[in-house]
């Protein structure tokens, strides 16, 4: 008897779950199918809020994805009918999803570049998603790549996060290291952030 109610717990359990991840996927194509028809607004001011609102609601979905078949699920809507341009270890890392990028990093090197040329560290630093951060840095993230102008700390400086620039140093983050215009991490924080620049 306590058998047969474990394996009807169970089947339900699989269920319930198949159900969320066919009602998450039905959201993801709603959204997908609104950006298809944002062209057609011509008012600039309605075009940004409704383009906002897709992005913000296809974020809500991938940062929230408990499963790799339903992030899956929701990045290969996104992928296809929104923009390519970021692998799903980055998108996972710039939403914050810490489960994802945890399962995913199994497979995967944690350096690799996107198609925008960012790595998920420095997206993830850019965002001030600590334990993603932290995450990315145990799984061997260099710290000190830096693509196009800036590196992870200068970015983590430059936007405000003052844990995520403590974490990044403490994993060898150089804050000497300058960006294409010959500003350094501590110059990026410098008007902003004066508490962060005592770091660097």
């Amino acid at each position: 008897m306590k058998k047969l109610i474990v394996v009807a717990i169970v089947c339900m359990a699989s269920i319930g779950s198949q159900i969320l991840s066919m009602g998450v996927k039905v959201k993801a194509q709603q959204l997908a199918n609104r950006y298809k028809n944002i062209s057609t607004i011509e008012d600039k001011q309605k075009y940004h809020k409704e383009f906002t609102a897709i992005y913000e609601g296809f974020g809500e979905l991938l940062g929230s994805a408990q499963t790799l078949d339903e992030y899956q699920q929701i990045f290969e809507i996104f992928n296809e009918n929104v923009s390519d341009l970021r692998s799903p270890l980055t998108t996972a890392a710039g939403y914050g999803n810490t489960k994802i990028v945890a399962i995913l990093l199994k497979d995967g090197d944690p350096d690799k570049l996107d198609k925008i040329g960012e790595t998920a560290l420095m997206v993830a630093a850019s965002q001030g998603h600590k334990e993603v951060v932290e995450l990315l840095l145990k799984a061997g993230s260099d710290p000190n790549i830096k693509i196009s102008q800036s590196t992870a700390l200068m970015t983590a400086a430059f936007k405000g996060h003052k844990e995520v620039v403590e974490l990044l140093l403490k994993h060898g983050a150089d804050p000497s290291l300058k960006s294409l215009d010959g500003y350094t991490a501590k110059a990026y924080a410098q008007k902003k952030y004066p508490e962060i620049a005592e770091l660097l």
